[in-house]
């Protein structure tokens, strides 16, 4: 995630220009701005909870990002169904259903053995999901908000 992380942050300065500063990129080619973000709210969790803390952050955020990306397969086959797709799911919609159920089950796991660190983790998709929501509306979007030759 160290390394997933600060990409994902790129894009997000690419497509918001209130994020912009989070696009910049060292000489080698890496997302410098985003890396430091990354390692610096590593850090800080670290610091503040525990390594374990961490981890267990980490399982119930990373569970519900998951699940909530793949689930929005079956939303977009629903609205869009003669939309070109780059490639096919496998087993749909058997796989993406199975994952989705697993990353529940992860996440009432989560929740079951250390609430805490699951509604912290719940309240930082809360605040990420504001923020997109705010920057949406704010016309802040530097970019389409569709994918070329996706359709997304």
């Amino acid at each position: 995630m160290m390394m997933v992380g600060p990409c994902v942050y790129e894009v997000m300065g690419q497509d918001y220009s209130a994020l912009g500063f989070l696009r910049l990129r060292s000489d080698g080619g890496g997302p410098l701005l985003s890396i430091a973000l990354q390692a610096l709210l590593a850090v800080w969790v670290l610091i503040a909870f525990g390594f374990v803390a961490l981890l267990k952050y980490i399982d119930f955020t990373l569970s519900a990002s998951a699940a909530l990306t793949v689930s929005t397969v079956f939303v977009r086959r629903r609205r869009e169904p003669s939309a070109t797709r780059p490639y096919d799911t496998w087993g749909y919609p058997v796989t993406p259903a199975l994952f989705v159920l697993f990353s529940c089950w992860m996440i009432v796991r989560s929740v079951w053995r250390r609430p805490w660190l699951a509604l912290l983790g719940a309240i930082t998709i809360a605040v990420g999901l504001l923020a997109y929501v705010a920057v949406k509306r704010i016309g802040l979007s530097t970019r389409s908000s569709k994918i070329e030759g996706t359709g997304l």
